[in-house]
């Protein structure tokens, strides 16, 4: 198993509506020209629900890589806003706050860290039968020090 690369993507996007359709494109077209296409329906789910969150909540500009591996493919979405996501959030009016629920049950392993600049929120998909899907790590850290 190789942690090599196969393709990789990184965009940086406005913290607008139409970011979160632009990069669920461009995810797809890379899955496919990998030959990925097997994980796209969920990969460009979870990317949207985390980017999704990075235009509602954090409003700066939104990192996007997706690297495409052997075995798996990690999206990576990173924002300025130093504040961990409120997992504890659910607005069912506006049917708003499950999206880390949904990335927590979909996604192989995920996670959130700080950067220089504010945060990181990171997820993988694997590839059938390399490990247990739903099993979360690092999910949370103090971004307050």
């Amino acid at each position: 198993m190789s942690d090599t690369a196969l393709m990789t993507l990184r965009s940086e996007l406005p913290p607008a509506p139409e970011s979160v359709g632009q990069a669920r494109h461009l995810i797809a077209a890379l899955l496919e020209g990998a030959d990925r296409a097997d994980v796209t329906d969920t990969v460009t789910l979870l990317a949207s629900e985390t980017i999704t969150n990075a235009v509602l909540y954090a409003r700066t500009q939104i990192g996007v890589s997706c690297e495409v591996r052997p075995d798996r493919v990690r999206v990576e979405i990173t924002d300025q806003a130093p504040s961990d996501p409120d997992l504890s959030f659910r607005d069912r009016e506006w049917a708003t706050g499950c999206g880390l629920t949904m990335v927590d049950q979909m996604a192989a392993s995920w996670g959130i860290y700080a950067t220089t600049t504010g945060k990181a929120v990171w997820f993988e998909i694997v590839e059938e039968g390399t490990s247990e899907l739903g099993e979360s790590t690092d999910q949370t850290i103090d971004l307050t020090n």
